[in-house]
This record gives C-alpha cells, sequence and structure tokens, in this order.
C-alpha cells in the first residue's frame, strides 16, 4: 500500500499543467527529484510511516499538494519534480505524538528546498519519540503492590505558589507492580497512586517517591525522547475529621447552614466530573445542626476553601456568608469557627451608548471577585433575571469585586457609576457588607477598536504561530478580559486582524508559537506569557473606534 502512495505521489507530480507567470511549472524538462530520509534522533533508526507532504513554497492559483509515506528503510524517494521552491512537511507517525487532554499532539518539522533542472537532493528529518513515564508501585515492605490505581498530574495553576494538581492519564499496576504512561506531551509532571483502604476509610495519596503532603512534592521533568523509571513506595496515612461551628453576624449559633469543604491545590481534568459527598477528595459537604455545629469526615490532605451558606432554598438569594482558608494535615481539626456576614445588593440601570433605551443585545452584568479572598469568594454572586428595559440587580456581593458584562452584542463596560458618582470599573470595588448599592449606571459602549497590519517576511502559515493583542496595564489582563484577543489572518490579503477592543487602552501586540508548553496549557493567558511577550510586543495607543495598523515584530519561540 505504500509503495502504492509512492508512484501515485511520482504520477500526480508529473502531471501537466499549464504553467502561470511567476509559477513554476510542472511541465518542465528536465525534472528534478527529492529524497527524504526520517531518522530516530538519538538512535539514528529509520523511521517507516512518516508522513511527507510536498507543495509548492509561494502561493499558486492551482495549489498542488503531494502526500506519501516513509517506507520501512525510512526514506522516500519523488522524481519527475519541475524545478521550483518547495515546501516539505514531516509528520511522525503515532509513537512520536504526545497526547494531551483533547487529541493527539504531533510536532511536524518543515524545510524549504529550491530543486534546479536534473537536481537531486537528499534532506533528513530527525526526530525524538514522546516521553515515556514508568515506574514501580511497592508496599513499605517492599514487595510489588497489583492492583493499584496510579495517576500523572500536572500542575494547571498555582494557588499560594503552590501547584494546583489535576490527572491528565490513568492506569493501574500490573501483576509485578508496574505501570507506564507513553506519549507524554513535554512537561512537568507529578505521579501519585491511591493505596488500598477500607470502604469508607480513604488513605490519602502518596506522591512519587513516597509523601502524602503536596509540600514536599518534586515535579518531573521530561522532555521529547525521555524515558523515565521511578520507583513509589506506599504509606496508609489515614484521612481525617474536620469540624468547628457557624456563627451569625451576632456570634450567635446559626442552624442550617450549608457548608462546602473544596479543594484548591487539586483539581479535576476540564472533561471530568467533580466529586463530592464522603470518601471524595475534592470536594464535601454538610449542614449545620441546632447548635451551628459541622463534621465533616474522610478529608485528604491538602489546602481547602471553607463556605458557609445561609439561604431560604437553594434558588434563593444568599443571607449571609462566610468564608475560610483550612490547611488540612495528618490530625484532626475540631476547632474552626465561621462568622457570617450579610452580603451587599447593587442595582441599577444599563446606558447604552450614553442613552437610557431598552436593551438591544440581552445584557448581563456579573461580579468577579478580585482581591486577596477572590479564592474564596469567587461564585457566591447571582444576577438577577434579564430585563428588556435595561434594569439589573445583582444578590450576594462580598468583598473586593470587579464589574463584567456579557451580552449577544459587541458591547462593553466604559464606566460605571454609583449613585454618588463613584466611579466603580477602573479597579475592584471593595463593597460593604450588607449595604444595598441602588441607582447605579453601567454605561456600554460597541464602538470597538480594530488593530491590523501586514504579515512579517518570516510569516509561514504552517508554523504554529499565533498573534496576540493585550493591555499594557497588568491590571487588566483578567482571564475572562475581553481586552486579550487572538488575530484572525488571511493569507489571500496577507494580513492579520485583531477586532472588538474596547478603546482607550494601550495594546500590546505580538506573535508566539503555540507549540510546546503553550499549546498545552489549559488557558494560554497567562501572566507568565505576557510578561515573556512584552519586551518584543509593538506598543498601540487605542484611543478611538478606528482601524490602527502595527509593525509586528519576531515571534517568542520556546
Amino acid at each position: 500500500m505504500r509503495v502504492q502512495m509512492a508512484l501515485l505521489a511520482l504520477l500526480v507530480l508529473q502531471r501537466t499543467t499549464p504553467g502561470s507567470q511567476g509559477v513554476p511549472s510542472l511541465a518542465v524538462d528536465p525534472t528534478a527529484a527529492l529524497t527524504v530520509i526520517a531518522v530516530e534522533e538519538s538512535s539514528q533508526a529509520p523511521i517507516e510511516g512518516v508522513t511527507v507532504t510536498i507543495a509548492l513554497a509561494a502561493p499558486a492559483p492551482w495549489p498542488r499538494v503531494i502526500r506519501a509515506v516513509t517506507l520501512f528503510d525510512g526514506q522516500l524517494s519523488v522524481a519527475g519534480i519541475a524545478p521550483g521552491s518547495y515546501r516539505v512537511v514531516a509528520t511522525p507517525p503515532d509513537a512520536f505524538a504526545g497526547a494531551d487532554r483533547w487529541s493527539p499532539v504531533t510536532t511536524a518539522q518543515s524545510q524549504t528546498v529550491a530543486l534546479g533542472p536534473g537536481q537531486h537532493p537528499v534532506i533528513h528529518f530527525a526526530f525524538k519519540r514522546a516521553p515515556v513515564v514508568s515506574g514501580l508501585v511497592q508496599t513499605a515492605d517492599g514487595k510489588a503492590a497489583a492492583g493499584v490505581p496510579v495517576e500523572l498530574v500536572e500542575s494547571l495553576s498555582t494557588v499560594h505558589d503552590r501547584p494546583v494538581l489535576a490527572p491528565v492519564r490513568r492506569a493501574a499496576s500490573d501483576g509485578a507492580g508496574r505501570f507506564v504512561f507513553d506519549k507524554l506531551r513535554p512537561g512537568q509532571y507529578y505521579v501519585r497512586a491511591r493505596p488500598p483502604a477500607p470502604p469508607g476509610a480513604p488513605f490519602n495519596f502518596v506522591y512519587a517517591p513516597g509523601t502524602t503532603t503536596l509540600r514536599d512534592i518534586t515535579p518531573l521533568a521530561i522532555e521529547a525522547g525521555d524515558e523515565v523509571n521511578l520507583g513509589l513506595t506506599l504509606h496508609s496515612v489515614p484521612t481525617v475529621r474536620v469540624s468547628g461551628r457557624v456563627v451569625d453576624a451576632n456570634g450567635d449559633r446559626a442552624a442550617n447552614v450549608r457548608i462546602s469543604l473544596t479543594a484548591l491545590d487539586r483539581t479535576t481534568t476540564p472533561l471530568s466530573v467533580p466529586g463530592s459527598g464522603p470518601g471524595s477528595e475534592l470536594a464535601y459537604a454538610a449542614t449545620t445542626d441546632a447548635a451551628g455545629a459541622f463534621a465533616v469526615s474522610a478529608v485528604f490532605q491538602g489546602l481547602y476553601a471553607l463556605r458557609a451558606v445561609a439561604r431560604r432554598d437553594d434558588k434563593a438569594p444568599i443571607l449571609a456568608a462566610g468564608v475560610a482558608e483550612v490547611e488540612v494535615a495528618t490530625a484532626d481539626i475540631a476547632d474552626l469557627v465561621v462568622a457570617l456576614a450579610a452580603p451587599a445588593r447593587l442595582t441599577g440601570r444599563f446606558m447604552f451608548n450614553g442613552a437610557e433605551e431598552p436593551d438591544p443585545a440581552r445584557t448581563q452584568i456579573a461580579m468577579a471577585a478580585d482581591g486577596p479572598h477572590n479564592h474564596l469568594l469567587g461564585g457566591l454572586s447571582r444576577s438577577g433575571s434579564w430585563h428588556a428595559d435595561g434594569r439589573f440587580e445583582i444578590e450576594g456581593i462580598f468583598g473586593a469585586q470587579r464589574l463584567t458584562v456579557g451580552s449577544t452584542g459587541n458591547w462593553f463596560i466604559e464606566r460605571a457609576t454609583l449613585e454618588d458618582g463613584t466611579e466603580a470599573s477602573s479597579a475592584p470595588y471593595p463593597f460593604v457588607a450588607g449595604r444595598t448599592y441602588s441607582n447605579v449606571r453601567v454605561w456600554l459602549s460597541d464602538r470597538v477598536a480594530t488593530l491590523g497590519g501586514p504579515l512579517p517576511a518570516w510569516w509561514d502559515p504552517h508554523a504554529g504561530i499565533a498573534i496576540i493583542a493585550f493591555p499594557e496595564s497588568a491590571w487588566l489582563r483578567k482571564p475572562d478580559s475581553r481586552l486579550v484577543r487572538l488575530a484572525t489572518v488571511s493569507m489571500e490579503t496577507k494580513r492579520f486582524s485583531i477586532s472588538g477592543l474596547p478603546p482607550g487602552q494601550s495594546y500590546l501586540v505580538a506573535a508566539f508559537s503555540i507549540t510546546g508548553s503553550i499549546a498545552g496549557s489549559p488557558d494560554w493567558r497567562t501572566e507568565e506569557l505576557f510578561e515573556l511577550l512584552t519586551p518584543m510586543a509593538s506598543r498601540v495607543m487605542a484611543t478611538d473606534p478606528q482601524l490602527y495598523e502595527v509593525v509586528l515584530g519576531p515571534p517568542l519561540r520556546r
């Protein structure tokens, strides 16, 4: 079958097509030939099954693309090629492809070759195999442990400079206690196992090489071609009981208050469903009794957000709430006291392009916690029902919050003013507990700026490069911000465009590679990326809703 594909490539390349001015003709005689050799980098062993794509390097009105695969000797030879400049892309088979959360990630390689009449160059590609992590699970007395669930985890973000871990691959140790995770992406990982335990009394995770304390774990940094073998020794460290009491603003016991205990340093992969209830290592729930007391059992080691929420029912607004950060170790916790406070409330209306008129785009306002306790307060506020006349209300506001807006249109917040004229949208606003903020005005606009420019000479549509615009002010670079946007690229016009940006801001525009660690990131809009891009970015002051021309600098490659 592969021989037939190679022959097909030869026949297609020899097919005659009317020439076009400025484009190499496939009918020119004598012709050229090309040989591609693909090997594994460390061993120099030939790689069978590498997909080779050959295409004219310059855009043509009749684009010709040839695809074939290397044979058992890692080679592919194609004859009868018309002279010209060609781009050759080699994509390795699955053994060289790391798998991320969604699909395999294969790093293709490319070269540009100029073929003259009668020439027969040989071009080489060398690939590294996808990393492999394997190991042995054993008991404390050195015996192989079979059938133990093992997880490969990575850090999605940080909390207090500690990694927030999520499993990306799962396996079980075999009869000899061995496990393997293959076809990985290069990056930093951790390996953990769940020791066998009696029903209802789970033991804590054990992280390689043999600790149950997240503060003591060390990342495993792997690169393409690495084959890492490690040992993991099990320890039976019991989970613990967390208990305490809830009091109201007067210090009196608060009964029938819903308690949630949610892990801050561990989470799940995006496609999985978080657990809850006794025995889950991520989220627990309880309700205070008549004395305001609560207790949660079988809690794993780690850092948790504890929330106490009082409301009439699950659909009703929050009457009062209290939060705390809890560090769970190896001993029971029995002295927690959580004090409730009344939330703030906000009501008002939208002003669309300066006018008080009906809502044209089903606009809703929301709050985003933004302060030292944002990881505890996020999600407590709730917007009311949509009003066609442009009114809004928000319940359950605690602490410093940012105003955000969502709509079916292209609206963004220009400013927001409280009843006394105080600006509440330029920075996180510290809302006072129990206070109602009435007659708030949120001024919206759909007059946006566009940043664009010509694609630079180094631009390669196959190189995996993205162009991004982001605010020069670090405070505005929030994950949910519409001020951070990616460009669309047109190879027909050879231009890029970034539209829908609110004017009145200083933006930085830069290009970066979306291969490697950035591609595998759960969210590429990270401050780490912005800091790397800032020194090389082009600065644009977008004062008005118009098009601003941008000259793009060289890309960031990682």
